[in-house]
């Protein structure tokens, strides 16, 4: 391992028990240990670029600390990278090519964060999710249905359900008390996505059942809206953003006889900041956009577009020099409600212009699937239900995420 090269892995900054450590994560689950450093090992690590080789990583290191480091130590680390296939290499590639191929041989996209975001037992799930309503700022429990005609779209967060699971109640409370919906469009936000978008045609499984993916919609899709559309199909597994929502889903209106879904990653749109051009005025995105809205169109049921979506993202986690001051917060949730009023307006390009005049200044990741949606659904208005946030970290990062429903 002359030239040793990182994987292209998640590092934030945490702060534990006073110690600043960097954490490494892998976005993809190949390993699912999260891994905290010292800043002097995390140092080398930011050096294993396949460019630097172990000389040049004692050389550095002896510039920027004034002591020796020895090779054993840079061998240990290496080490430790590699056994949490964190490291490229045959390590890695023998894990990769294990993994894939048990999620391509699947007819299910397994529960990910079971067990982890959310409790692994049903019973146990129930609960948690009844006390979302429940918290002093969640809505109350669902009424009786009524026969409001079903939600055609949803903005629910998908930060952590333990940090907002009460904003997400607000959305599914409404969704709720309206009647049933047959068909719900999930569109998630691909956090490590390289393609636009991502179409699977498994089933989702999570500790309250099955949820049946709509295949022959899938298919359409597939068939009209561009090339590619499973290229990106392994981001499924590990992305918790459509997972979330079926949660609530099967919460409330059940298993595999009460609902179907088609579940769709969005990739980030970001490259079209630095230029005039609109995310629908692409040909890829358009065109699937466009497939998309007939079929939602075409569908013979009801059918309900979610888009699985936080807000703002500020703090030293995410690449801020300092924590976010009360100030700074409220300059955050001024533009958040301005994106917010785009989007009830049911204005996709304004949303998007808000978007790019501040050069996404607060990394709001949720913007293609808020875009995406807005767009399949055309002329609608939606009408913001509740705003929050939460901090992450003992920094005081901070996401920002809302519930907004569509009628």
């Amino acid at each position: 391992m002359d030239y040793p090269k990182l994987r292209n892995v998640e590092a934030f900054p945490v702060n534990l028990n006073g110690q600043h450590l960097v954490c490494l994560r892998d976005p993809y689950n190949f390993s699912e240990k999260l891994l905290f450093l010292p800043l002097p090992a995390f140092f080398v690590v930011s050096l294993l670029d396949g460019q630097h080789s172990l000389l040049d990583i004692q050389e550095a290191f002896l510039r920027r600390y004034g002591e020796i480091l020895f090779g054993e130590n840079i061998e240990q680390l290496l080490r430790e990278l590699e056994g949490n296939f964190l490291l490229e290499g045959p390590v890695f590639q023998q894990r990769k090519q294990q993994v894939e191929g048990e999620f391509r041989c699947s007819n299910l996209r397994l529960a990910s964060h079971a067990g982890q975001s959310y409790p692994g037992d049903a019973g146990e799930i129930r609960k948690q999710l009844g006390s979302f309503f429940t918290d002093q700022r969640g809505p109350g429990l669902p009424g009786p249905a009524t026969q409001e005609p079903p939600l055609r779209g949803l903005i629910s967060p998908h930060i952590d359900l333990r940090s907002g699971g009460p904003c997400y109640a607000w959305g599914y409370r409404r969704m709720a008390e309206h009647r049933s919906t047959d068909l719900f469009v999930i569109l998630g936000t691909g956090h490590s996505l390289s393609f636009p978008f991502a179409l699977t045609r498994k089933d989702f499984e999570s500790p309250l059942g099955v949820a049946e993916t709509d295949q022959a919609f899938v298919d359409r899709l597939a068939e009209s809206g561009g090339e590619n559309l499973f290229a990106g199909e392994f981001v499924h597994r590990a992305e918790h953003t459509i997972e979330f929502q079926l949660l609530f889903l099967q919460y409330l209106f059940g298993g595999r006889d009460r609902f179907r879904i088609v579940p769709i990653l969005c990739g980030s749109f970001h490259s079209f900041l630095d230029s005039s051009q609109s995310p629908g005025s692409d040909p890829a995105v358009g065109r699937f956009l466009g497939a998309l809205a007939r079929e939602v169109a075409n569908y013979s049921g009801k059918v309900c577009v979610i888009a699985s979506a936080d807000l703002s993202h500020v703090g030293p986690r995410y690449g801020d020099l300092e924590p976010p001051s009360p100030r700074f917060l409220e300059e955050v949730e001024r533009e958040d409600r301005r994106l917010l009023a785009r989007a009830e307006q049911g204005d996709a390009e304004g949303f998007f212009d808000c978007t790019r005049q501040v050069q996404d200044r607060y990394r709001v990741c949720g913007v293609s699937a808020i875009y995406s949606m807005l767009k399949v659904l055309g002329e609608v208005r939606g009408r913001l239900l509740r705003y929050d946030r939460s901090a992450v970290d003992q920094e005081n990062s901070t996401v920002s995420y809302a519930s907004m429903a569509f009628d």
